[in-house]
Order: C-alpha cells, then structure tokens, then sequence
C-alpha cells in the first residue's frame, strides 16, 4: 500500500489515526505502509489538505450517493419545459429549478427506523456495536447511531444530575454534623478538654524525675569528681594501637611535612 492509498484508508472514527489537530497521525501510516521514513511534508504533499472532517464529509458523501443511486450512476434529469396554449401569443414558460438534497449533517436530526428496516441490524443489537466504517457507508445505519448516543449523552446527563443533587445534600449533612461537633466540643467541661495537655505535662514530669533518680544513684555510689576526669582521660581503644610500635601499612597516619618559608 503506498502513502496515499494510506492516507485515505484512515478511518475517521478511529481515534489512534488522527492527531488532536485532525491530520493524519504517522504512526498510524508508517504501519499500513510499513515505511518507517514517512516525513509529514511527504503525507501533506501525498494529499494536500486531507483532514478528520474531510474524511467523515467523503465518507458521509459516499454513503449518500450509494443510497440515493442503488449504487450506479445515475444521468442529472433534463429539466421539461411546459408550453402554455392561449388565444394570446404562445410564451414559454421557465422550467422551476429542483433545490439540491441538502448534505445529511452530524448535526442535523436523526430519523429513527424501526430494528426491522436497518440493514444489517439485527432485533435487540445497538448500532453502536456494529464495524465503523459499515456504520458510516449508510445512511440510516449514521442516523441510528446519531440516535443512540443522543440518547446515551441524555442518560448521563441525568445520572450526573441525580449525583450532584446528592452530594449536595451531603455537604449540607456534614456542615450541620460539624456544627453541632463544634458545639458538643465547646460543651464539655475544661477537665476533659485539657486531657492531652495533662498527659504531656505529666509525661515531663516523669522525664524530671527519672534523671534526678539516675542522679542520686550516681552520687551514692561513691563516684567523685575525680573518677569522672579519670575516666574522660583514658584513650580509645584506637588511639592505644597507634601508640603501641609500628602501625600496620595503611593505617599509620601520614606525616605532614612542614611548608617551606
């Protein structure tokens, strides 16, 4: 399949064929073509100015003319022109132009039909769940789906509806509920609200009084001032090896040599 064969076989209902601005994706081409060089200069001069919306205007385009022709082609009718008879000089009347079938729109308001006279739609089956691009070649089979998803956008209008409603009332439940909690609170007595408080003050206490008995242990003891300079003064047990002969290589610190005046 070359680029521009590609480009036209996207289809328009597929999201994952079109970037956000309505092109082409390249992804999406590069796997149809399986080259993997594609540049978007390459796909713009393949077909200039192919967009989403051209895409589903050819496809609804396309529909419409099988529809209304059975599939051949059709010749445009030659207008007839009457020729009024009178007693006065014949004159010739201008043939009245046929206004054109106006282009069926997403727009615009689909007619429903019956399950019965959709083609290809079976009794009980959404039209939704038939191929895409089937969908899209027919007419009644477009309005139909139209139709549902008219239909579908209507249902979660009311669900989303009927959810704000109750989380309304909700919030109203809970901002009375909190006053009142408010209220209750300010209710109680100061002994019980102060009961965190308490327990922090009395967790200090006991801090107090566990090292003022560890003091008292200390000094019954016997231990005196003196002991405790003693026992700042001994050396680690690291410094004891580095003073003991000749340290081990690597861990005998190095000599630092005098700067040079």
């Amino acid at each position: 399949m070359n680029l521009k064969e590609a480009i036209l076989a996207l289809d328009p209902l597929i999201e994952d064929h079109w970037t956000m601005d309505g092109l082409p994706r390249m992804d999406a081409l590069v796997d149809l073509t399986g080259n993997v060089d594609i540049k978007r200069a390459d796909v713009t001069n393949a077909v200039p100015g192919h967009t989403r919306d051209l895409a589903v205007q050819a496809a609804l385009g396309a529909s419409g003319d099988a529809d209304a022709t059975g599939g051949q082609a059709v010749a445009s009718p030659t207008p007839v022109v009457a020729v009024v008879e009178e007693t006065a000089p014949r004159a010739v009347q201008a043939p009245v132009p046929t206004p054109a079938p106006k282009p069926m729109s997403i727009l615009d308001e689909p007619t429903l039909l019956p399950a019965g006279s959709l083609p290809g739609l079976e009794p009980g089956q959404s039209v939704l769940d038939m191929e895409r691009g089937r969908v899209l070649q027919s007419r009644e089979l477009t309005a139909a789906a139209l139709g549902e998803i008219a239909g579908k956008i209507t249902e979660t209008q009311d669900r989303m509806a009927e959810v704000e409603t109750e989380l309304k009332q909700l919030y109203a439940k809970n901002d009375i509920l909190t006053r009142a909690s408010d209220r209750h609170e300010r209710g109680r007595p100061s002994s019980e609200r102060n009961t965190a408080v308490k327990d922090y003050l009395a967790g200090q206490a006991a801090v107090r009084e566990m090292r003022s008995r560890r003091a008292r242990e200390f000094v019954q003891a016997g231990t005196s001032v003196a002991d405790v300079q003693e026992a700042l003064r001994q050396k680690s047990k690291l410094d004891v090896a580095m003073g003991q002969g000749r340290a081990s290589h690597g861990s005998q610190r190095p000599a630092v040599q005098p700067l040079r005046q």
